[in-house]
């Protein structure tokens, strides 16, 4: 019998979107992430502890709150002497503190490559959980918007 367990939890950041006219200013969101797990249930009577797959999910995305998501399609310079990543996006020239920016693995920072990123990152931290048969990231920018990716 396969079940489907949930959670949803938060984080804020800043982005832009490159190519984007009013979505390539800088601007954030208080991100909402809901995680749907699918699997058989173990011998505990759960597909996977709450607090465990919480505190995997708090991990993972805490390294996103409170940063300035860059994409990794732009050129980075960092500069040795302020620590400061400079970098050129939509034909706009910005510095960033070094520490308070983190270059995410995807060319743009929409909704929908985020879903990918964070069910990729959570599939493999997941996958010595052998019940486990199925995952959904659900990433929404806004209440009525957002992107799901499932596998």
């Amino acid at each position: 019998m396969s079940i489907k367990i949930s959670i949803v939890k938060n984080f804020s950041s800043a982005h832009f979107l490159i190519g984007h006219e009013k979505c390539g200013r800088i601007h954030g969101h208080n991100w909402k992430v809901k995680v749907i797990v699918e699997g058989e249930l173990e011998e505990h009577g759960w597909v996977i502890d709450f607090t465990v797959l919480k505190k995997v999910v708090d991990e993972l995305l805490n390294r996103y709150d409170h940063k300035m998501l860059l994409p990794n399609s732009i050129s980075y310079n960092e500069n040795s002497i302020t620590g400061n990543l400079n970098f050129i996006a939509n034909s706009k020239k910005y510095s960033f503190p070094k520490e308070d920016c983190v270059i995410v693995p995807i060319a743009n920072v929409t909704c929908e490559n985020l879903s990918i990123l964070i069910y990729n990152e959570l599939k493999e931290i997941l996958k010595n959980f052998t019940n486990i048969c199925g995952l959904e990231v659900i990433v929404n920018e806004r209440d009525e918007q957002g992107a799901s990716f499932s596998g």
